[in-house]
């Protein structure tokens, strides 16, 4: 009969490296040694028999190890071909399962499965910090825990904005305030919940889920995204997204290139009671002196308050604000879209 090991628990409290740290996962009960699923499997006892031996390996205790040309693997990660999986294995060789990990390099935060295998897609699970059960999102092509707001599969066919938090990974529900704003998310989905566009119609929800879906990406001057944005980068990156082109050049995407081809093209709206959603907002004192643009998102139902999504760029208790919800800026001039 294999030994019993008790599987390690995952780090008892929050580690910090690089301002990310370590989503904690509920500590598995007692379990029989790892069985990632492998065929080709020799006994550790063996592998001096093997010069140079690649694969893995089990020991008389139940263990499992990985052997690259000869040389056990140690605090490192593998891919497996045959089992087409990623795994990792703790300073001490053994298999990490049922933990989560930090990629040395990479700075980006993994968890894998009572097998072994990295973790893709949607996981839900107890968590040792509060004994209840919250659900996270790994993504389905590199396996980082998802962080802050993002835009995931539905499980309907479509996507829906949700939000992270920032240090242990899963996913709120209800209201929440996320840097000084306010936020509703669907109690059972987790969908971020704008009730002001209600009754937009499909495309204006498009152009809007496509602007939703950067909520809490970094302002940077002159970025053009997808994960870094100026205000107008913001505008620019939302509409090309959406597969309009609202300038005559790539050499000139900013709101004076956006506001003109609105202009010419008969778009604009001078009055903010004649917005509908999806309108880029441009904000100055004169059109030859724009200072700002957003989107428009409608009238947030709960407070009366015409609201917009935009790259703000200002401080507030020391830290930039990126991509936001917030009232329209006092300097409105006008707005338009294509789609209108």
């Amino acid at each position: 009969m294999k030994n019993i090991r008790t599987p390690k628990l995952p780090v008892a409290s929050l580690i910090a490296c690089a301002g990310v740290a370590c989503a904690l996962m509920a500590t598995p009960a007692q379990a029989l040694a790892v069985d990632c699923g492998a065929k080709n499997v020799i006994p550790d006892s063996e592998v001096h028999n093997h010069m140079n031996y690649n694969g893995w390996t089990r020991a008389d205790d139940g263990e499992m190890y990985w052997y690259d040309y000869g040389i056990r693997a140690e605090y490192k990660e593998v891919y497996d071909p045959e089992t087409n999986a990623w795994y990792w294995f703790d300073a001490d060789g053994t298999l990490a399962f049922d933990k989560d990990v930090l990629i040395p390099g990479l700075l980006k935060w993994v968890r894998y499965d009572e097998r072994g295998h990295m973790i893709y897609g949607e996981d839900t699970r107890v968590s040792p910090i509060d004994g209840e059960e919250h659900t996270w999102y790994f993504d389905t092509f590199t396996g980082e825990m998802l962080k802050g707001f993002q835009n995931i599969p539905d499980g309907e066919g479509g996507t829906k904005t949700v939000y992270f938090e920032p240090t242990v990974g899963w996913m709120l529900f209800g209201t929440q305030v996320i840097d000084g704003v306010q936020y509703e998310f669907d109690p059972v989905t987790g969908a971020l919940q704008l009730g002001m566009v209600g009754d937009a119609t499909a495309e204006e929800a498009r152009i809007l889920s496509i602007a939703q879906s950067k909520l809490g990406c970094p302002y940077k001057h002159a970025g053009l995204g997808p994960n870094e944005f100026s205000c107008d980068g913001f505008t620019y990156w939302v509409y090309n997204e959406a597969g309009y082109q609202l300038w005559e050049s790539m050499a000139d995407t900013s709101y004076v290139a956006q506001s003109k081809w609105l202009r010419e093209h008969g778009k604009l709206k001078y009055s903010t009671d004649e917005l509908k959603p999806g309108d880029i907002l441009f904000f100055g004192p004169s059109w030859d002196n724009l200072r700002h643009a957003g989107i428009y998102l409608g009238v947030n139902e709960e407070t009366g308050v015409q609201e917009m999504i935009h790259s703000a760029g200002h401080i507030v208790n020391g830290v930039k604000i990126g991509v936001t919800i917030g009232p329209l800026d006092y300097d409105f001039i006008g707005g338009g879209s294509p789609i209108h």
